[in-house]
C-alpha cells in the first residue's frame, strides 16, 4: 500500500510587531490607542492549554471599519507560561490584520517605536515563527 504525504503550509494574511514594554497591558493599550489615534478596547482573554494547564493572555481589539483593518495587542506572559515561547524579549504582540499593506506596517512600527513607554518594537515575519498558529485562533 503507498503513502500519500500531505504537505501543508499556511498563509498567514496578518502582520505581528513585537513590543518590549515594562508597562501594564491597560497602560500600553492607552499610550498605543492614543498615539496610533485608534480606540482598543479589553476582550475575552485568550486561553491556552499546554500541558493540562490553562494560561489566560490578556487581548485588546479594534477594527477600523473605514479601511477594514483590525487591530489587537495580546499579552506574552501569563505568570510564567509564554505566548509565543520563540520570542522571549517581547512582553506583547500587536497584531494587524484585514486589508493591509507593507506601508501600513512600517508606519505604525515606526509610530509604535516612538511611544513613550515602548523600549522596543519590531516587526516578526509569521512565516518564519515556529507557532505562528496561535495568532489565527485570536
Amino acid at each position: 500500500m503507498s503513502k500519500s504525504i500531505l504537505q501543508f503550509e499556511p498563509e498567514y494574511d496578518f502582520g505581528i510587531i513585537a513590543i518590549s514594554s515594562h508597562q501594564k497591558d491597560y497602560r500600553l493599550c492607552w499610550f498605543l490607542n492614543r498615539d496610533l489615534k485608534i480606540q482598543m478596547e479589553r476582550g475575552k482573554d485568550l486561553e491556552l492549554i499546554q500541558n493540562n494547564e490553562s494560561a489566560y493572555f490578556s487581548c485588546f481589539h479594534f477594527s477600523d471599519e473605514v479601511i477594514d483593518v483590525h487591530y489587537s495587542l495580546i499579552e506574552n506572559f501569563s505568570g510564567s507560561t509564554l505566548f509565543l515561547s520563540e520570542v522571549k524579549q517581547a512582553d506583547f504582540f500587536f497584531k494587524i490584520s484585514g486589508e493591509t499593506n507593507d506601508q501600513l506596517e512600517s508606519t505604525l512600527l515606526s509610530q509604535i517605536k516612538n511611544c513613550e513607554v515602548v523600549q522596543t518594537a519590531f516587526k516578526l515575519e509569521p512565516e518564519q515563527l515556529k507557532y505562528a498558529s496561535k495568532f489565527l485562533y485570536e
